[in-house]
């Protein structure tokens, strides 16, 4: 057998090796540490290894074919074995960009996530109260109808009971004020 031959063998054997541990390297890291770039770069690195384990078998399967047909790299049929084992660490390494591209989605569309504005906690706002003063009314109307007569989930019942609810003092029915919130 020629060293050439002897040498494609070796490195062969290095590739199935580093694309075997592919995603062992990766959990080294320490899930905190893992980004979308620290998944990339390995996957990036797992393709071309799996294409230079193709390129050096062509050659193998090209110029040292004798050489080739009782070894047992051959006989192992090792280029399926490998093609199996990079197919596998592969599909890790998506599935896990898949992950956390998801996560990352529901990270972002969550309240309080970055580029949501911050939710604080406000006072309770009470309801104004008309005295029943001609004058007094535009500003009620006013403040009423934006905390009450706007909010569509509340029924036409509650927001009477809110109109009678904030009434103080004498002039105008309830039911006449509350022909005027409009």
């Amino acid at each position: 057998m020629s060293q050439d031959f002897d040498t494609l063998i070796r490195s062969q054997t290095k590739l199935q090796g580093r694309i075997i541990c592919a995603h062992n390297n990766l959990k080294k890291m320490g899930v905190a540490n893992i980004t979308q770039g620290t998944i990339e770069a390995p996957l990036q690195n797992l393709e071309a290894n799996w294409n230079k384990f193709e390129g050096q078998h062509d050659i193998l399967e090209n110029e040292h074919a004798a050489a080739l047909r009782n070894h047992e790299y051959n006989t192992k049929d090792l280029i399926e074995t490998v093609e199996e084992q990079y197919i596998q660490q592969k599909a890790i390494f998506l599935d896990l960009l898949l992950e956390m591209r998801s996560n990352a989605q529901a990270t972002a569309a969550a309240p309080g996530a970055p580029g949501h504005a911050p939710r604080t906690t406000l006072p309770r706002i009470q309801l104004p109260h008309f005295s029943g003063k001609y004058e007094d009314w535009p500003s009620f109307r006013d403040l009423f109808a934006s905390i009450i007569s706007r909010d569509n989930s509340l029924t036409n019942v509650k927001r009477l009971h809110y109109l009678k609810t904030s009434l103080k003092g004498g002039g105008k029915t309830c039911e006449e004020l509350y022909h005027y919130r409009r």
